[in-house]
């Protein structure tokens, strides 16, 4: 998989976010390493990858969100059962999204825990469209830059940015230590 996704590029790397993006289980390490490699050895896409990824992310999360309003929830229950992923944890998703609306998909995207429930949770449970839209937008920019930095950082280093590990190791611990104490949280008010 790994050699026919590099002969893909950048496009292959995109289909696998827009997959992920929609809570299709893949193995989104694997564009990771691609991707790393690819701006290693030409630094000029960096940018080229991160609205690359942005606008693959984002399609698959409005994909999963305007099928999961034109199908409703009993499709997504259905797809869910597939997956395992039982009728309670849906419950509890939907009514946490209902709380806490684009919240909950800015949040779980980022700590991917509940992700692919609450962007199909938001679609049927009648959540604005432009509201959505503009959180998707936004927040998938921040995770598609955050993500193609991680992925040149783990496969390569930032050598040739001239910047010390320590410039992305060190808000890479502190993001994963505030994810880490809103993931309990989380936990707690479920």
């Amino acid at each position: 998989m790994l050699v026919s996704l590099a002969r893909w590029g950048l496009f292959g790397c995109a289909l696998i976010y827009a997959l992920e993006a929609m809570a299709v289980p893949v193995p989104i390490e694997v564009p990771f390493v691609i991707q790393g490699q690819l701006i290693y050895s030409r630094p000029e896409l960096f940018w080229v990858a991160v609205v690359t990824i942005w606008l693959a992310s984002s399609a698959g999360n409005l994909l999963a969100f305007f099928l999961a309003r034109r199908l409703g929830r009993g499709a997504v229950e259905a797809l869910a059962r597939r997956f395992r992923i039982a009728p309670e944890r849906i419950d509890r998703t939907v009514d946490w999204f209902r709380r806490r609306g684009v919240l909950a998909v800015i949040v779980t995207r980022w700590i991917n825990w509940g992700y692919g429930i609450s962007l199909w949770a938001a679609g049927f449970s009648g959540a604005p469209a432009i509201p959505y839209l503009g959180t998707v937008l936004v927040n998938t920019f921040f995770w598609a830059w955050w993500w193609t930095w991680a992925s040149l950082y783990a496969t390569q280093g930032i050598v040739w940015l001239g910047l010390p590990p320590w410039a992305v190791a060190a808000p890479a611990l502190l993001l994963a230590l505030i994810l880490l104490v809103v993931q309990r949280w989380l936990r707690k008010r479920l």
